[in-house]
């Protein structure tokens, strides 16, 4: 249920985005996360998950460009070899990311803040539910770094690196040391943007 509400929320702003103005170009955007979640003894990008969203950009310079995008992303925890209890933690996000884009020789480099909001979540092991009573933030605060190389005029690869800047959990015991307040998310994302709307000139 909630991912045909969500796929509806990206419908419409997709459309209403596209209706504001011919400086504005967007698109769709299909791919694969993988992550880890620190403080779980695990370590690895083991963790598959979905992502699917829309995007719009607009030129903000001869050559920069600001985008906007709206994203489902599953991240997570995941012991494939079943070392730890065949432990699986299942995060479903909705990230909003604004990137500054500037171009360098055949790529299109990438970065900014995300705001990510947590939809649902499970917490698995072999024997069952993981009984945890510490609460998952509602919102996450990340940032990405990331590149897009062009194939043609509208089909786009795109890579990005995208890593809480704010902890979404407390560690077991509450403990902090330094810059290491909590436990936080880390994921790869690769994807494919297809580009419907372009910048007319």
């Amino acid at each position: 249920m909630f991912l045909r509400s969500i796929i509806i929320l990206f419908v419409f702003v997709f459309i209403s985005i596209g209706a504001f103005s011919q400086n504005f170009e967007g698109g769709i955007i299909v791919g694969f996360a993988t992550s880890q979640f620190s403080g779980d003894d695990l370590g690895g990008f083991h963790k598959p998950g979905m992502l699917f969203g829309v995007y719009t950009a607009t030129p903000i310079g001869k050559k920069s460009m600001m985008q906007f995008e709206i994203e489902f992303v599953q991240k997570g925890s995941w012991d494939p070899n079943g070392k730890h209890s065949k432990y699986k933690l299942n995060l479903n996000y909705v990230d909003a990311p604004l990137l500054l884009k500037y171009p360098y020789k055949k790529f299109m480099l990438e970065a900014g803040p995300v705001l990510g909001t947590l939809i649902n979540y499970t917490e698995k092991s072999i024997y069952g539910d993981v009984n945890d009573t510490r609460k998952f933030a509602r919102f996450e605060l990340a940032g990405i770094i990331g590149f897009d190389y062009a194939f043609s005029d509208r089909l786009i690869i795109n890579a990005k690196y995208n890593n809480s800047i704010l902890p979404v959990r407390k560690h077991v015991d509450g403990a902090t040391y330094r810059l290491n307040w909590g436990q936080y998310n880390t994921v790869i994302e690769v994807s494919v943007h297809y580009k419907i709307k372009t910048i007319k000139n």
